[in-house]
């Protein structure tokens, strides 16, 4: 049990050492709360931590597990725990704001009081305070559903044959408000994708996500939720609170999906604790050898996943801070005087970014150039991607090699890589860094 009670601890530094190791650099989020030094960098991303473990803690003291090491380290092994500590300080303020109301509000012990106190939280914190702007909302506008309405309306009209039903009776089958609630229940059936939770690292269509859980734990997750319904097991109560908060949460937020669907991690997590919970310590034989197996199952999908991001972290992270961090880095480390220096639209936080890597960001103009149509201008540096040189292509494809097509410019390549996805739909995934003669 002794060397169990550690694991939390080692997977916590594993995580903190892939962190170190792959150098990420800030997101704009954290630039905009004013980190200028790596030094600044680490001290929100440890604040963040601390926030998050919190949160964790709170939960934790809710629910009844005896070995409650289970839950952390379903809670600490989870990918997009790392990931949001790591890059996203104002989601894991809200995630600690949210559970310690829901902690502390449950002293009173009457579900509508907490129900209702961390509703309002949630809706105050994502809808006003942080001003997102959900999916839900445009859904749910009866603006949106009357054009929506009307335009099916005109093309029913133009069908021949025509449609001979008089429009008050189409009306009664079809109208805005029909439109508005479709809308909206289909938005928030997105919540329950099995997908997204348990499968996003080995999606068909090659999309990249961090995931809550991995693959393997979908078992234990069938498992324990078979555990908490047959076996009437404990935490009831506390898991469906949870997750009807991790709902609002999720329809109220405008991130991307796996941070929308963060709090799912810790209903999911007791439902999976609580079986472990009860099944490897009285379980029989056979019982114990199976959860041993799954147990190495879910031990195999967090190490194939920690070593993948470990290998490849620009395949599973956001490439805007990298392709900033690419730039910027070369400016550093050779300074030169430059009358300007132009980046495209596409990289629109230049200038922000531009505090934390450099001292004199006045020269850093944002102009979606295009040096196939527009004059090169003397003693100018140019950021951009390739379809800013040549000229964009909808279809995404261009030369392997431009450098001949420059330099008859008069401007040449002084470095160049290559971002994983496109920042910049038709102008290509080489970002240059190209110098006026």
């Amino acid at each position: 049990m002794a060397m169990i009670s550690t694991v939390p601890l080692l997977i916590l530094l594993a995580e903190v050492i892939w962190q170190i190791f792959i150098k990420y650099p800030p997101t704009l989020e954290q630039i905009n709360l004013g980190v200028s030094s790596a030094a600044a960098l680490w001290v929100v991303r440890f604040i963040s931590l601390g926030l998050l473990l919190a949160a964790s803690f709170f939960v934790s003291r809710l629910i009844s597990i005896k070995k409650g090491v289970y839950y952390w380290i379903l809670v600490l092994a989870s990918p997009v725990f790392s990931l949001v500590w790591m890059s996203y300080p104002l989601d894991a303020l809200k995630i600690f704001i949210v559970m310690g109301i829901f902690y502390f509000l449950n002293r009173y012990r009457k579900t509508w009081i907490v129900v209702t106190g961390v509703l309002i939280v949630i809706l105050t914190l994502n809808l006003s305070v942080f001003k997102q702007n959900p999916k839900i909302l445009e859904a749910l506008s009866i603006k949106k559903s009357q054009e929506e309405v009307t335009l099916r309306f005109n093309i029913e009209d133009k069908l021949n044959p025509s449609i001979e039903i008089p429009i008050q009776v189409r009306r009664i089958g079809y109208n805005k408000y029909f439109a508005a609630f479709r809308n909206s229940l289909n938005e928030s059936l997105n919540f329950f994708d099995f997908e997204t939770v348990f499968f996003e690292e080995i999606h068909p269509l090659g999309q990249k996500a961090f995931v809550i859980f991995f693959w393997p734990e979908v078992f234990l997750f069938g498992l324990g939720l078979w555990f908490l319904l047959a076996k009437q097991g404990k935490n009831g109560e506390v898991i469906l609170t949870l997750l009807f908060f991790s709902f609002i949460y999720f329809i109220t937020s405008s991130a991307s999906t796996e941070r929308r669907l963060f709090l799912t991690l810790y209903p999911l997590s007791i439902i999976m604790a609580g079986y472990l919970d009860s099944f490897l310590v009285g379980g029989s034989k056979k019982i114990k050898i199976g959860m041993t197996l799954l147990i190495f199952l879910i031990f195999y999908g967090w190490m194939t996943n920690y070593y993948d991001r470990y290998v490849r972290p620009d395949y599973w992270l956001d490439n805007r801070p990298i392709a900033y961090n690419f730039f910027l880095s070369y400016l550093k480390d050779n300074p030169g005087k430059y009358d300007q220096i132009l980046v495209p639209d596409t990289l629109y936080a230049a200038k922000e970014y531009c505090r934390f890597y450099l001292d004199d960001c006045d020269a850093f103009k944002i102009k979606n150039f295009d040096l196939s149509k527009d004059t090169v201008e003397k003693n100018s540096l140019y950021v951009g991607f390739i379809g800013n040189f040549t000229g964009p292509n909808p279809a995404n494809s261009f030369p392997p090699d431009i450098s001949n097509i420059l330099e008859n410019k008069g401007i040449k390549i002084l470095k160049k890589t290559h971002i994983l996805n496109n920042i910049a739909n038709g102008y290509g995934q080489e970002l240059l860094i190209v110098g006026a003669k």
